[in-house]
């Protein structure tokens, strides 16, 4: 009976030291020696969560080398596509840029996805008469906003462009509000009001939150799709880290939940470079190329699965990068999806490697 005894505790011995030896190699193991290994690990652990990822997603006026064979290999993952941005000149008059009217129509006469909807961006970016340009103007919103007969005037331009252009919805992106809730209700009349209008247009009307956003002290009215941009926890005039982590995205899904409207979730593309106070920012393509220029291994970030790696330049200055791919969007939109949200945007075309057509390969 002793022997037996000794025999069950040398063989439970055993075991534990077996798990013990697992552990410790796992943990030297973790994640920063590959990224293949960290893709296994997310493909296998929450991607099933999600079997067919589809969402809305930007074309941007200053950067459209790829975004038309981008948005072909998406297909049907698009459900609409933002046509950025309506903006004003420096008599405040609203214009489209060239580039995204030919966009526009080239998608038009090519009949590319013609299923899904268009919408016009507006931004609060002014030209200056100088050439120069005053980017998410705070200024330029109290004039447009604040009084009524102002306000009506706002509606009444943004209506007649977007239906000038032949798009199918109005997209308000007016940023860098912050804490000013007088000017914040000003801005919950202006949605009210153009909701309004839109509506007897055949107009949709959908509305971007920067994270700052007190949505909790706004009593924003029902219709609209309301759209958090779930992007900017770090970039210029931050430490080096993600445009968005795990425990970022909980956080702004819990906060929109105020909210009795569509809403969306917006994450972004791409990453930044860090060189002390200089901050670039860098589309997937152009970190990968850095990355590889400068023969350097990435590893991935636990809490948000993006790329980082560290170098030197010619000149002796270390960078350290951030970047976004299809397994980072993954990750996060699991996240998102987990704690309830259904609908997603990706800030934007152009620059992605394959961060949009291999979304839901993982998924497979």
């Amino acid at each position: 009976m002793k022997n037996k005894n000794l025999y069950i505790v040398l063989f439970v011995g055993i075991l534990v030291m077996i798990v013990i030896g697992t552990l410790i190699y796992r943990e030297r193991s973790n994640p920063n020696d590959s990224i293949n290994a960290s893709d296994k690990l997310i493909s296998g652990e929450v991607s099933d969560q999600i079997s067919q990822k589809q969402f809305y997603t930007w074309n941007v006026y200053w950067d459209q080398d790829s975004s038309q064979s981008e948005l072909l290999t998406l297909g049907e993952q698009v459900t609409s596509l933002s046509h950025f941005a309506a903006y004003f000149d420096s008599e405040t008059n609203l214009f489209i840029p060239d580039n995204v009217t030919s966009f526009y129509e080239y998608i038009l006469s090519n009949e590319i996805n013609s299923d899904y909807d268009h919408y016009l961006t507006f931004v609060n970016d002014k030209m200056n008469s100088d050439g120069s340009s005053s980017l998410k103007d705070k200024a330029l919103l109290k004039e447009l906003l604040s009084k009524g007969t102002n306000r009506k005037q706002h509606i009444e331009d943004i209506v007649e462009l977007t239906q000038k252009g032949q798009f199918d919805g109005i997209e308000v992106d007016y940023e860098a509000i912050k804490d000013d809730l007088e000017l914040w209700d000003s801005f919950v009349l202006f949605i009210q009001e153009l909701y309004a209008v839109a509506q007897d247009k055949n107009l949709k009307v959908r509305v971007l939150f920067e994270p700052s956003a007190p949505l909790e002290a706004l009593d924003l009215p029902t219709g609209p799709e309301y759209v958090m941009m779930c992007y900017n926890l770090f970039g210029i005039g931050t430490d080096p880290g993600p445009k968005a982590n795990k425990d970022f995205i909980i956080k702004m899904v819990q906060k929109m939940k105020t909210i009795q409207s569509p809403t969306t979730f917006a994450l972004a593309t791409g990453g930044f470079d860090w060189q002390d106070d200089t901050v670039v920012a860098l589309t997937e393509v152009q970190a990968e190329e850095l990355r590889i220029s400068y023969d350097e291994e990435a590893y991935r970030d636990e809490n948000s699965q993006y790329l980082v790696f560290n170098y030197t330049d010619e000149s002796g200055q270390e960078h350290e990068v951030w970047y976004a791919d299809s397994v980072t969007l993954d990750f996060l939109m699991n996240v998102a999806t987990q704690e309830g949200a259904e609908f997603f945007a990706l800030w934007r075309l152009g620059g992605n490697n394959h961060s949009f057509d291999e979304l839901d390969k993982n998924d497979e």
